[in-house]
């Protein structure tokens, strides 16, 4: 103790003993602390003004980047017409380069964290000699499911299922351990593990009802009187003064596009009165013909319900199988209205695309079990009878306990996936009676319960990640699209925007309503501005629940169509 004081009382000067210099010290430390306070007060507005510019450059860089614009259009009139109008400094190109090599990247750190699964799904543009990748990974950020979207350029000879996987996988450094499904939009199957896009399968569907020829001649009937409005000077002055106060337009005829054929019959249908009106049954559809459109349309309709509603970001293999279901029981009352001969035709082809998904050996258990972890649909009776969901139940329980090699940990942990099970039976019964599907997300919903159902919770994530479709790149690249800007800039120049330009995009899976499929019109920019003026005036769309899905009562039964082709109407 002694020794201690000794120590202090030596480092402890008494101030008689202190020089001027040192007694000086305390105010000169006081003196450069006011000095940097006013020197920051000083340059305050300087430095906010620095930093308003700066975020004021972001946000200039994020909305030309995810419209597929370039830096370039900061030196257009209007632009500087803009900035000087809200009184704000025009930026400089090289300030706005800058900012951008700054610019934050993508958030890829979510799914490295966890050992939660992943699944990628992936789409191509090919626009001459150019690929343009679009990918989205989707995993599991503190236990909510989570949809980044990635945009790269590629050479058309790197387009390859292989190659995009494997650059997938480098450029974002993902475990291949970990990642669990890719979901391509090809028709052939990859030498990995992988699900071909739903949305594929719904198109070949589709496009065998189109190739029905009692549909194909009603169709080029409706085709060509559409044509001739357009080119008969009297019948389109007749229409645009019928149509004069409804502001109605002529249906546009795109492709051969089974969604793009949707579309025209539904403009079509709903001029049908005043077409009737001012044209002669020679050149337009008998009231016969016009009810075998409808049933054609209402076909599309369905099968473009279904396709949009598996395209949104929190959409999952889950819904596959009561789609499916509800599709099969659909085309059963289609025999109702429709001749065997075609019937026979649809069965064929529902069967070769659609009810070999949840039946095929490599896919069926996958489909099943993520049906049966989804609480919307899990032990319906709608889908599946008790029978079959039992067989289901025990092929899941099998599945889990496969990992398991010790015996005593296997029983204990094959009772308690059981009583989960039991438990989770009674919680899907109960919430399919009273609850709106419309409203539920399923992953937040394990996430509330993962107490309940630990072991569950955990097989959920393996179960409900997958997308059921494609991400969509004809939504980012195609004619008329968000990004057309960025197709003649160099792989160099379109790195950073696209990478900036993704972090800025949503989902959009390959069913979606691309903005009306950006119809071709003399002045795309006119079409632009409606579609922006439109955006905040469309209603949010409607969610589809389980009823929509699974239909029990047929609809109203229509005049049954005659076998033999009526003769073909001279146009």
């Amino acid at each position: 103790m002694t020794t201690f004081n000794a120590r202090r009382s030596y480092f402890r000067k008494d101030e008689s003993t202190m020089t001027s210099k040192e007694q000086d010290a305390p105010n000169e430390v006081q003196n450069r602390i006011q000095k940097c306070i006013q020197y920051q007060l000083q340059t305050l507005p300087s430095r906010l003004q620095s930093d308003q510019q700066r975020v004021r450059n972001e946000a200039l860089i994020s909305f030309l980047c995810s419209n597929g614009l370039s830096l370039d259009c900061v030196e257009e009139e209007a632009f500087i017409e803009f900035f000087k109008i809200f009184g704000h400094r025009v930026p400089k190109k090289l300030e706005l380069h800058n900012t951008m090599i700054l610019q934050p990247k993508i958030n890829v750190e979510f799914w490295k964290k966890s050992s939660d699964p992943v699944a990628i799904s992936y789409d191509v543009k090919m626009i001459e000699d150019d690929a343009f990748l679009v990918y989205s990974i989707t995993g599991y950020d503190e236990d909510v499911r989570t949809t980044q979207v990635f945009m790269k350029k590629l050479y058309r000879c790197e387009a390859m299922d292989t190659n995009i996987h494997n650059l997938i996988i480098r450029a974002n450094k993902i475990d291949v351990n970990k990642y669990n499904y890719l979901v391509t939009p090809v028709q052939r199957l990859s030498p990995f593990r992988s699900f071909i896009c739903f949305h594929s399968y719904l198109s070949q569907f589709a496009n065998t009802i189109l190739s029905i020829p009692i549909f194909q001649e009603r169709l080029k009937i409706l085709k060509n009187f559409v044509k001739i409005l357009k080119t008969n000077a009297t019948m389109n002055v007749k229409f645009n003064r019928l149509t004069e106060r409804k502001k109605e337009d002529l249906p546009v005829w795109k492709s051969e596009n089974w969604l793009d054929v949707w579309q025209f019959l539904k403009e079509s249908i709903r001029l049908h009165y005043i077409f009737r009106g001012f044209s002669r049954d020679d050149i337009y559809l008998s009231m016969d013909m016009h009810r075998k459109i409808v049933l054609f349309f209402e076909i599309l309709s369905t099968l473009r319900k279904c396709a949009e509603e598996l395209s949104s970001e929190k959409s999952c293999v889950s819904r596959i199988v009561p789609v499916v279901v509800s599709l099969e029981k659909y085309v059963d009352t289609l025999s109702e209205t429709l001749p065997d001969l075609m019937m026979a035709k649809i069965y064929r082809s529902f069967r070769q695309n659609l009810s070999h998904i949840i039946t095929r050996e490599s896919n069926k258990n996958h489909y099943h079990f993520a049906c049966l972890l989804d609480i919307r649909y899990g032990y319906s009776t709608q889908i599946f009878e008790t029978t079959k969901w039992t067989i289901i139940e025990r092929e899941f329980v099998q599945y889990l306990m496969l990992s398991q090699v010790d015996v005593e940990k296997w029983k204990e942990e094959r009772i308690q996936v059981q009583n989960e099970l039991q438990i989770y039976r009674l919680a899907a019964a109960s919430f399919q009676k009273n609850e709106r599907f419309s409203h539920v997300d399923i992953s937040f919903w394990w996430k509330e319960h993962q107490n309940i159902f630990p072991k569950l919770f955990i097989k959920s994530k393996i179960f409900l990640v997958a997308p059921a479709v494609s991400i969509d790149s004809q939504y980012y690249f195609a004619k008329y699209s968000r990004m057309l800007e960025t197709n003649i800039k160099s792989s160099r120049e379109l790195q950073d925007s696209l990478g900036i330009a993704a972090k800025n995009e949503e989902f959009h899976g390959r069913g979606e309503n691309l903005n009306e499929d950006f119809e071709e019109e003399d002045d795309p920019l006119r079409r632009l501005i409606e579609y922006n003026q439109t955006l905040s005036e469309r209603p949010a769309r409607e969610e589809i629940r389980i009823e929509d899905f699974l239909m029990e009562e047929p609809p109203e039964k229509v005049i049954k169509i005659e076998e033999e082709e009526e003769e073909k109407v001279p146009i």
